[in-house]
């Protein structure tokens, strides 16, 4: 459905009247955002449908899926027919049980989590950028923010007590 459609039939349904300058701007915005989030995340439109091995391994028609090649397929079968991958399968979350057969499975884990993990950059991306604004916001304005920032991104709880016992205290004269 065309997008000044849906955004006309979205105003109407909410009651909200803009100056048609702005519906354009947004309509043209969100246009651009529909022919260019192909470039970005290319082959990734049918997801729900061409890639449903993914969910469940253990399951399904392997003929039917269209995503992948006759090898692939014969290992999916071979995947699917082994009994300790499916008990395994039940413990862990999806994409723990691909990252766990990498080495078995190489082909397919990597396609797999391909489609699983299309926006974990985009994540890491805006965790940095919220934490780099947060750094040097007009209290903090300094020009190298990369020790603070390093320090506010990593996951590393640092021990504070240990780094203090390490340092000589200053003595005073």
């Amino acid at each position: 459905m065309d997008v000044s459609i849906l955004s006309a039939l979205f105003l109407s349904e909410n009651s909200i009247k803009l100056d048609e300058n702005i519906k354009r701007s947004i309509c043209e915005h969100l246009n651009y955002l529909r022919l260019t989030f192909g470039d970005y995340f290319p082959n990734r439109c049918n997801i729900s449908i061409s890639n449903n091995w993914i969910r469940n391994p253990f399951q399904g028609n392997v003929s039917s899926e269209t995503s992948l090649n006759i090898l692939e397929k014969e290992k999916l079968i071979e995947l699917s027919c082994d009994s300790s991958l499916e008990a395994i399968f039940k413990d862990q979350s999806l994409i723990d049980f691909w990252l766990s057969i990498q080495n078995e499975y190489p082909v397919l884990s990597k396609k797999a989590i391909e489609v699983l993990l299309p926006f974990c950059t985009t994540y890491l991306c805006e965790k940095g950028f919220s934490t780099y604004t947060y750094l040097k916001d007009k209290y903090r304005n300094r020009l190298n923010a990369e020790p603070d920032l390093r320090l506010k991104l990593s996951d590393i709880e640092p021990n504070f007590e240990l780094l203090c016992s390490i340092k000589q205290p200053q003595i005073s004269h």
